[in-house]
């Protein structure tokens, strides 16, 4: 399924997200953020980014969908918001401290 995506998106996913939060309408931090494609660090980081995300939100679909076949139904209901919420949550903690140890790492090379 990645290489169906290849052609809408010649980046990662998450580099399109990621550069949106980080440089909101400010052109020329857009710029900046473009710039950073040339590194392979930055790459990396967010090729594993939208892998990461990508399995988590399939992850999710399954997980609901295995509830959905062996739970009563009032406890998929009450359980199932929660679900999403908190696979969002877990892994936009672990997008922030995955960024945060890159950064440290390519800070702290030669």
């Amino acid at each position: 399924s990645r290489c169906a995506f290849r052609g809408l998106f010649p980046r990662p996913l998450m580099f399109y997200f990621g550069r949106y939060f980080a440089t909101g309408n400010n052109p020329a931090k857009r710029e900046q953020y473009n710039g950073l494609w040339q590194y392979p660090s930055f790459r990396s980081v967010n090729r594993i980014i939208t892998i990461v995300w990508g399995v988590a939100y399939i992850g999710e679909v399954i997980l609901r969908a295995i509830m959905a076949y062996t739970l009563p139904i009032p406890v998929v209901l009450a359980v199932s918001p929660f679900l999403l919420g908190g696979i969002t949550i877990a892994t936009v903690a672990w997008t922030i401290a995955y960024v945060r140890r890159s950064a440290q790492r390519e800070a702290d090379a030669p």
